[in-house]
């Protein structure tokens, strides 16, 4: 009996994401064409990320956005590790983390804001990498739908078949 109803929750559950999955193929891009306008700090707090930080900043270089209307605010938690900032087309500042909390994340982030320049504040994290259109399309979706606050989800590296679909979503 408990073996039918672990496989009727999982069916159900495959089900939901299949759904999902099924939904998320059927929506329609919202980017414009706007010009950009809204200037963007974006915060990447760390910690012994340097494998990863190289990755992350050769993307956001790569940005198609105009520079001016960048910064990146690197937040370091009390690295081991040393790595080089330079040959990167960015306006990058680096900066020691204040501990305030048991929550080293949240105190980056608060260590940041407080030295921020621009008008708005993305965070992403030190082993992720940005797509070129990243800051247009938060742009765009700023300019027309003039809210306060936008978040976003992370996509896995971009792959074919329903199971990468289904880790997708899981995650």
């Amino acid at each position: 009996m408990i073996l039918i109803g672990f496989y009727l929750i999982l069916f159900i559950y495959a089900l939901f994401i299949g759904t999902f999955i099924y939904g998320f193929n059927k929506m329609k891009s919202t980017f414009s064409d706007n010009k950009p306008k809204t200037s963007f700090s974006i915060v990447i707090p760390f910690r012994n990320e340097a494998e990863n930080l190289p990755n992350l900043l050769q993307s956001l270089s790569c940005l198609d956005y105009p520079k001016e209307l960048i910064e990146v605010i690197l937040v370091d938690d009390d690295s081991d590790e040393k790595f080089s900032m330079t040959n990167y087309d960015l306006s990058i500042i680096s900066i020691k983390n204040v501990r305030n909390s048991n929550s080293p994340k949240k105190d980056a982030i608060h260590t940041a804001i407080a030295i921020a320049n621009k008008e708005w504040i993305i965070t992403t994290d030190a082993d992720c990498i940005v797509q070129s259109n990243w800051l247009k399309i938060i742009d765009s979706y700023i300019q027309t739908e003039n809210k306060r606050m936008v978040s976003a989800g992370v996509k896995l590296l971009s792959k074919k078949g329903f199971l990468y679909e289904f880790q997708n979503l899981d995650f």
